[in-house]
């Protein structure tokens, strides 16, 4: 950009040589011909300049500063045409091998990475559709659950309540019909706790099959992902304190499992 710039304010003061030179007056007649001046020296003159010494040397004709004068403006001319013109294609050169120079500076830059690269399991579970889909299953499971503990807790309350209420008003009869409702009542939270133990299991096992197919799914992925890009190894990033981001295949990994994941209607 420097040599640019200064063959530009060359060929300028080129230009501006040119402009004043082509302003200079020139010595002519009213018939705009040339006349030539011979200076006719005095006696004392001529012979103070010695044999060899021509008359009219004194200084060189209008005619003869004419001429040399337009040669010099053609060579100017040509000076400035051929600096801008190079300066020019110097410029289209350099621009025309940056790209070249930045391609191969990225292959290069991609070449220097190591042949190994991470995923992020979290950001892959939160976007991989069939995560999702066990993910709301497992969520649906476990509103029933608290669904369900919420009712046997509703019924003992009732249970609970009517003992209280037949209690205060003398509504039992005799010890034998309190010890009934109290041993009913004992029941029921037996069956509730037996239920919800029963309801927790079922959905931990459910969990735990979800969790397996999803991870099957994503190392069957990867199997065939890196059949095709012969990585050393593909690495979990909350494995490792840090790792180059440029080696992060979250995404790729993620689309590709999006793409072969079909939702099975249940």
């Amino acid at each position: 950009d420097s040599d640019f710039f200064n063959t530009r304010v060359r060929s300028i003061g080129f230009f501006c040589l040119i402009l004043q030179l082509s302003s200079m007056p020139e010595d002519t007649d009213s018939n705009s011909e040339p006349i030539i001046h011979y200076n006719q020296p005095s006696i004392h003159s001529a012979r103070r300049s010695g044999p060899n010494k021509r008359p009219g040397s004194g200084r060189p004709s209008p005619l003869l500063s004419r001429i040399m004068k337009k040669n010099l403006l053609a060579i100017l001319s040509l000076l400035c045409v051929m600096a801008f013109s190079s300066s020019c294609s110097d410029s289209d050169s350099s621009k025309k091998d940056a790209s070249p120079a930045t391609s191969a500076a990225k292959t290069a830059k991609a070449a220097d990475l190591p042949n190994y690269r991470y995923v992020d399991i979290d950001t892959i579970l939160s976007k991989y559709k069939l995560a999702i889909d066990y993910s709301e299953e497992m969520l649906r499971m476990q509103n029933n659950l608290e669904n369900e503990a919420k009712k046997h807790e509703n019924s003992i309350k009732a249970f609970a309540n009517s003992m209280q209420n037949k209690y205060q008003n003398n509504k039992y009869t005799s010890e034998q019909d309190f010890n009934a409702d109290q041993s009913k009542l004992q029941q029921m939270q037996n069956n509730a706790q037996s239920s919800m133990e029963k309801m927790q299991r079922s959905n931990i096992e459910a969990a735990t099959a979800a969790d397996k197919v999803v991870q099957d799914s994503i190392h069957n992925f990867i199997d065939r992902y890196n059949a095709r890009h012969h990585y050393d190894a593909i690495l979990l990033k909350g494995a490792t304190l840090y790792i180059n981001p440029a080696l992060d295949i979250t995404e790729e990994v993620v689309e590709g499992l999006n793409a072969g994941y079909t939702k099975v209607k249940k």
